[in-house]
């Protein structure tokens, strides 16, 4: 009887072991996988608003105007900014990085001031079609504008997350 209860402990022991084996691998291995691609798909998803943003720009800078008299900056991004609760700035840049205009939920001193120093991020992947930056706090996307006119980019939207 002791020796059959002794097996029975064993068996069951080892049948734990293994099921808390693989909860902790199952968890582990989704975690770490969710760390790597959730960040990408939100830029990505990110990045897809902004091509609404940037045909709009575009559309102005091709029929010669420049990009200094752009209106009607904050009336296009509003949408963006309220519906994606994780975009704290968008921000219209020159040739020099100057802003030229920005939007924010936050009033006051804007975001990227707050940020800090942006470095090149992880998930810049060749052949994106923006720049992918990050700090300890806000990853950073900007897309360059350009126009038929100009050989080079005419300016940039910036938006960090």
């Amino acid at each position: 009887m002791g020796k059959l209860l002794f097996n029975s402990l064993k068996f069951l022991l080892g049948i734990l072991f293994v099921l808390i084996t693989s909860l902790i691998l199952v968890i582990g291995v989704g975690f770490g996988e969710a760390y790597m691609t959730y960040p990408r798909i939100k830029i990505e998803s990110i990045n897809t608003l902004n091509d609404i943003v940037k045909k709009s720009i575009e559309s102005f800078l091709n029929a010669g105007l420049p990009l200094n008299q752009y209106i009607g900056f904050k009336s296009i991004t509003n949408p963006i900014i309220n519906s994606e609760s994780i975009v704290n700035e968008i921000s219209l840049l020159d040739k020099e990085n100057n802003i030229i205009a920005a939007n924010s939920l936050n009033p006051g001193p804007g975001t990227s001031a707050k940020a800090g120093e942006f470095k090149k991020s992880r998930l810049q992947r060749k052949g994106d079609k923006y720049l992918v930056r990050e700090n300890n706090t806000h990853y950073e996307l900007q897309v360059d504008l350009f126009s038929k006119f100009e050989s080079t980019s005419v300016g940039a939207i910036k938006i960090i997350i």
